[in-house]
């Protein structure tokens, strides 16, 4: 009969293509029980292990050995294709599942440059991060895909638990630069978060480190508000000898906090052809009329 003949092609044709149509027909026909789809894990085709996982996890009830064996292959398995649809199982599966998912597929390095798999484990891990975040905190020490470690900790501080994030850099951490970039970033256009009590204690541990762990640093004590970054960046932007790169960013770095030293210095940088277009832009940041009479009167220019 027709399930038999759709069981012999699934079983035993040469053809990927094939197989796999079978599968889907077979499938659809509610003709698999869920111990013939955890068999599917062990076959050598990548492409039926993966669609076995969408399977069994289509009514978000897939059995506890089932569980088990995802768990294993994301561990094992060397197929991308498999741990991406395990990455998207994470969403269909309860959380400590989720949870033990994550944990495994993140230490795949390999998957660290792939257009989709880090994104998609993203995708199943953020609801879990904020009521968990000892576990996730753990998880990004681990992770060996930078954008995961990275997205933990400015998804931590989209939490309101920079005090936590911060705790993590007082200690030796493989992602201290990911740590420190994913603060930065969650605390872009915040202005309602002031530093941890922590924060002095990091930031002068932070500062001995030179090169990009500095500048990160920097960085972050500017979106913290700190005096003494704003009156470097004030110092930066007054030396004339400094790098147009740099001085960008110090405009960038002090308009975004509304600091005032500004406001004196915009009238003759505006004038300055390679900086105008960030100070126009950095005016936004500023309820001042002066400031709009300014740019009227240099609108000719």
């Amino acid at each position: 009969n027709a399930v038999d003949a759709l069981q012999a092609i699934y079983k035993q044709n040469t053809i990927a293509d094939y197989r796999l149509r079978a599968m889907w027909t077979l499938n659809i026909t509610n003709q698999f029980t869920s111990n013939e789809l955890i068999a599917a894990f062990s076959d050598k085709d990548a492409h039926i292990r993966a669609w076995a996982i969408q399977f069994l996890c289509e009514d978000k009830k897939p059995s506890n050995e089932a569980i088990l064996a995802f768990i294993r292959l994301a561990k094992e398995d060397p197929s991308p294709v498999v741990r991406l649809y395990l990455a998207s199982a994470m969403q269909r599966i309860n959380k400590e599942a989720a949870w033990n998912l994550a944990e495994q597929l993140a230490l795949h390095s390999e998957d660290a440059t792939d257009h989709n798999l880090p994104k998609m484990l993203w995708f199943g891990l953020e609801p879990l991060v904020k009521n968990n975040p000892d576990r996730a905190i753990t998880l990004a020490n681990n992770a060996n895909i930078p954008l995961i470690s990275q997205y933990i900790s400015r998804r931590l501080i989209d939490a309101n638990m920079p005090e936590l994030v911060l705790a993590t850099l007082s200690k030796k951490s493989k992602n201290q630069i990911l740590f420190l970039e994913g603060i930065r970033d969650g605390l872009e256009g915040r202005f309602d978060l002031k530093a941890p009590k922590n924060w002095p204690t990091v930031y002068a541990k932070l500062k001995r480190n030179k090169g990009k762990t500095e500048q990160l640093a920097n960085q972050i004590a500017q979106r913290f508000g700190d005096t003494e970054v704003l009156e470097k960046s004030m110092a930066t932007l007054k030396n004339k000898n400094a790098t147009n790169v740099t001085r960008i960013q110090a405009i960038r770095d002090i308009s975004v906090r509304k600091g005032d030293a500004l406001l004196a210095e915009i009238p003759n940088l505006i004038n300055e052809p390679a900086l105008r277009m960030e100070v126009i832009q950095a005016i936004a940041n500023y309820d001042a009329e002066i400031l709009g009479k300014l740019l009227l009167s240099k609108y000719k220019d």
